[in-house]
């Protein structure tokens, strides 16, 4: 299932940074590709696309800054909530 959350959760990250082929290593926010705006829409589209619940405790660069980040973040969150 990774591959297909790194995939999805790629896509629309360069949808919203109207840029392709993003180094899913770098932090989004430092290199100006995503703003504090398009947080909003990647939580909601995270949580509907992945049935996960973001509580604002976890919204941090860690969790966030990178495509790999979400990816991680998003692993842990999916098996939470199934437990």
């Amino acid at each position: 299932m990774s591959a297909s959350i790194r995939a999805q959760i790629q896509e629309y990250v360069e949808e919203l940074a109207k840029e392709d082929n993003i180094d899913p290593s770098i932090n989004l926010f430092e290199a100006g590709l995503l703003t504090s705006v398009h947080v909003l829409d990647l939580i909601a589209c995270l949580e509907e696309t992945f049935e996960i619940s973001i509580s604002p405790d976890d919204l941090s660069v860690d969790n966030f800054g990178s495509i790999d980040a979400m990816v991680s973040y998003t692993e842990v969150a999916i098996q939470r909530q199934a437990a």
